[in-house]
């Protein structure tokens, strides 16, 4: 199944917090490690998130700021500089 399909029922909301959920098991790791995180970077791509911004027109969701920022928040709770990375 491709990682994207998985989330087409759920809000952009609901994604983040499912993202959360498993940035959650590996951030004091990865935080204390340091590095580069492309496994997790890899599945904000899948989830579809980066698209909220963009106009449906051009495939995006056009989803309004404070859904954005919410999405930001909520990632940010578990990981900050992955939250940062995607803000």
């Amino acid at each position: 199944m491709n990682v994207r399909q998985q989330y087409l029922d759920q809000s952009p909301l609901q994604i983040a917090q499912q993202l959360t959920e498993t940035f959650a098991q590996t951030a004091a790791v990865r935080d204390k490690q340091g590095g580069n995180p492309k496994a997790e970077r890899d599945l904000i791509r899948q989830s579809g998130l980066l698209g909220l911004s963009i106009p449906k027109q051009y495939g995006g969701q056009e989803a309004d700021w404070q859904t954005i920022f919410k999405t930001i928040q909520i990632i940010a709770r578990v990981d900050s500089s992955l939250a940062h990375v995607y803000g």
